[in-house]
């Protein structure tokens, strides 16, 4: 996925995190690395951020089915 400075999905998290608080993407079933390389950007967001961030992956209900990679700062 290459480095922090050249990842555009983790700038993109991270500058989602520095104004909401918050990131989330939907992904299709069955897209595992899609999974992967969303929470790995996620954790690179924290680092420029310089921040501890809770990372969950959830299930969509049907009819919409998919999967759900929520990045948000962490409390403490």
């Amino acid at each position: 996925m290459g480095d922090i400075s050249t990842n555009p999905l983790a700038a993109e998290i991270a500058r989602s995190l520095a104004v909401e608080g918050r990131f989330t993407i939907c992904l299709e079933n069955g897209n595992l690395q899609a999974v992967v390389d969303a929470r790995w950007a996620a954790r690179q967001a924290g680092r420029i951020l310089g921040q501890r961030l809770r990372i969950t992956t959830s299930r969509l209900e049907e009819p919409r089915s998919g999967l759900v990679v929520t990045a948000v700062l962490a409390d403490d």
